[in-house]
């Protein structure tokens, strides 16, 4: 089953419906996490190919992991402050044909670590396009493609709220799994959040005041970088063969 999973929450009510009607012609099924929502819109509800939930506790962008996989599952996790065009999913799915999906994970956006640089990270930005496949230690989890055997369950994840990409990254280290930011063009996948709204962008709260936990797991996920970081998928590819 092709999936797509997503979270939101009131203010984004309208991004959020906006990106259903995009991405659910292009999955069988769309999961949805309603943080602090007091019902399910009405566009929405009754429609079968929709699950969503109201979780009791707002688990913010922790939502995306709240519902149980099966294994063979292709799953895109997505935020509702995207535009995702036409073809997305059809993109996305064409690097399953030649990579091992079992223990890979897949995104338009990646950081390898680099010591280098001022914040110890290269940015491989989804908004900014890429010629080819980079490995990398961390993805973006608004853009990526998994398999259910890498789609964590909730309780890993719990406590990760606003840093989801981080815990999501140590996750699959840990487990071996292979993360690469994927080839795509300038500007492909666009934000949809307008200014009265940006503010509550995760990504920029959570930066602008890291807690303890956010700053631990940084740390830990530089000194554990992923064995794939910064190879081209060729390069990676000649190395396994050198190990046969």
């Amino acid at each position: 089953m092709i999936r797509a999973h997503m979270a939101s929450f009131p203010p984004r009510r309208e991004l959020m419906l906006k990106n259903i009607k995009a991405i659910l012609p292009q999955v069988d099924r769309l999961f949805l996490t309603l943080n602090q929502f007091d019902r399910i819109p009405d566009e929405i509800a009754g429609n079968d190919r929709i699950h969503a939930v109201i979780p009791r506790e707002d688990l913010k962008d922790v939502g995306k992991f709240a519902f149980p996989a099966e294994p063979d599952d292709l799953i895109f996790t997505m935020d509702d402050d995207l535009v995702y065009p036409e073809g997305y999913v059809a993109h996305m799915l064409s690097f399953t044909e030649f990579m091992d999906f079992d223990r890979t994970v897949i995104s338009l956006h990646g950081l390898s670590v680099d010591p280098e640089r001022p914040i110890g990270w290269r940015f491989y930005h989804f908004r900014a396009g890429l010629k080819s496949i980079r490995g990398v230690s961390r993805v973006g989890t608004g853009v990526a493609l998994m398999k259910g055997t890498s789609y964590p369950p909730l309780a890993a994840m719990r406590g990760a709220e606003g840093f989801v990409d981080l815990r999501f990254a140590l996750w699959q280290i840990a487990r071996g799994t292979l993360m690469w930011a994927v080839p795509h063009t300038r500007g492909w996948v666009k934000g949809n959040a307008p200014q009265e709204i940006a503010h509550h962008a995760l990504t920029n709260t959570t930066l602008a005041h890291p807690s303890p936990q956010l700053r631990r797991e940084d740390a830990a996920l530089k000194r554990s970088k992923a064995s794939n970081d910064g190879l081209r998928y060729y390069q990676w590819k000649r190395t396994q063969k050198g190990r046969g």
